[in-house]
């Protein structure tokens, strides 16, 4: 649901999300152990948008919406002792998804007179080594390299004309492969019974979605951030250290302090806004008054360094308590870009987490939790501010019967409202309001 403006939003969503999981385990003479887990799921998806007057008495359609997509993807690994203090596991994973989105839109008497579709295939295969040492005197190694490949292929986007019949563009991109090697090392030392200290570098890479390459995402009124079929992928290093302190058995406490730079990464850039009349801004086009052209780019660079703190307390058997923080600020690195040093776009300085727990398995098992999200920009340019806000949320467990576990869930439990993205024009997406669950989980 979408407020703000004079020209509300109403919005229907209609999903369908069906999964199937499988997977085997077996443990070999020699003492090695070898899983295997396959998946396949199918996601449909429709929607449908209204505007309405500020009188809030006619109500326009807007957009139909559908989106069906399905993925099927394989992952094995071996895991076995060496040399009395190496635990070696080796691994490979492979998956594809195919998706497309299709959106009909501009009515005239009733009936939609355009249509665009996007859609593409985008398959990754993964292979990783691992080795976890145990070196003596309380230190252990973990080392770690992967190697990863991507393909996109089959992308396409089509805008046709409904009335007439005829295709306006129709645009198939060229396919790509994308091929990585990362790796991570960490170390571990506990010194004493109530103090250890581990350190850990690191790198990573993510490759565009599809969703990020082909499809272009329109407001209510207007503001468009078109797709970059070029974007390349993002990748991560980092270097992070802490501190685990157990001063009683049932006190335990986490400080990490951490550094991570990510090149390359992908963010939605304002290109222009159009002025007190319609306005061609490229690569959107035809752009209303007033509204807001983007495009999803490769920006040079993002630099986060932060500090993140954790405390659990457990005073009885049945009773626990735990809070955490992050202070986790993200600068933009853009020399001679508009957002060069600007705040991440939706990055939240500020995180705060606290959770009460009860577990008596003869009674129920309960939870109430609070988290805190710090004010952050909507915007590569720091224009748009989203509000803080506090969520409450509470869950309770009980076993019925033999197998059988019965919950219940609420999410935002206070109901409040609050802000996840903003556009210059005033309209605001607002989070899930008071969300209550139940059900019954059985296992055998």
């Amino acid at each position: 649901m979408y407020t703000g403006g004079d020209r509300p939003l109403r919005t229907e969503d209609y999903q369908t999300f069906n999964e199937g999981r499988g997977g085997l385990r077996w443990l070999s003479p020699t003492g090695g152990i070898l899983t295997a887990a396959l998946f396949g799921n199918h996601r449909t998806s429709e929607g449908n948008s209204y505007t309405i007057d500020a009188a809030r008495t006619t109500e326009t359609p807007q957009r139909h919406s559908s989106s069906p997509a399905h993925s099927i993807g394989l992952s094995t690994q071996w895991t076995q002792m060496a040399f009395a203090r190496h635990e070696l596991t080796a691994g490979v994973d492979v998956s594809s998804a195919q998706g497309s989105f299709a959106e009909q839109f501009t009515y005239v008497s009733g009936r939609t007179t355009r249509e665009r579709q996007v859609g593409g295939v985008q398959r990754i295969a993964g292979l990783f080594v691992q080795d976890a040492a145990d070196l003596g005197a309380g230190v252990r190694l973990v080392a770690s390299v992967r190697g990863d490949r991507v393909w996109n292929v089959d992308g396409t986007r089509v805008l046709r004309a409904l009335d007439a019949g005829t295709a306006l563009s129709d645009s198939t991109f060229g396919d790509r492969v994308t091929s990585q090697l990362t790796y991570s090392l960490g170390l571990r030392h506990q010194i004493t019974e109530w103090l250890g200290w581990r350190g850990s570098v690191y790198d990573a890479f993510r490759t565009p979605s599809m969703y990020e390459l082909y499809f272009a995402r329109f407001s209510s009124k207007g503001t468009v951030t078109e797709a970059n079929a070029e974007l390349g992928a993002e990748r991560l290093r980092g270097i992070e250290g802490g501190l685990d302190l157990t001063p009683t058995s049932s006190l335990l406490g986490r400080v990490t302090v951490y550094r991570n730079r990510v090149a390359s990464p992908i963010m939605d850039v304002t290109i222009a806004t159009a002025g007190a009349t319609a306005q061609v801004i490229d690569p959107c086009g035809l752009m209303p008054a007033k509204q807001t052209c983007g495009q999803r780019r490769n920006v040079p660079g993002l630099l986060s360094s932060g500090v993140e703190a954790e405390v659990e307390w457990h005073p009885t058997s049945v009773w626990s308590f735990g809070s955490g923080y992050a202070f986790s600020p993200t600068r933009v690195i853009a020399p001679g870009q508009p957002m060069d040093g600007n705040w991440a776009i939706r990055a939240a300085r500020h995180t705060v987490t606290s959770t009460i727990s009860f577990d008596a398995p003869r009674w129920a098992s309960a939870s109430l939790e609070a988290r805190h999200i710090g004010a952050r920009f909507d915007d590569d340019l720091n224009d748009v501010q989203l509000d803080a806000f506090w969520l409450i949320g509470f869950r309770v467990n009980r076993a019925i019967g033999r197998g059988l576990t019965a919950h219940i869930k609420v999410e935002n439990l206070l109901d409040e409202e609050f802000e996840v993205a903003r556009t210059r024009a005033g309209l605001a997406d607002m989070g899930a309001p008071r969300w209550i669950t139940a059900g019954v989980r059985a296992a055998w």
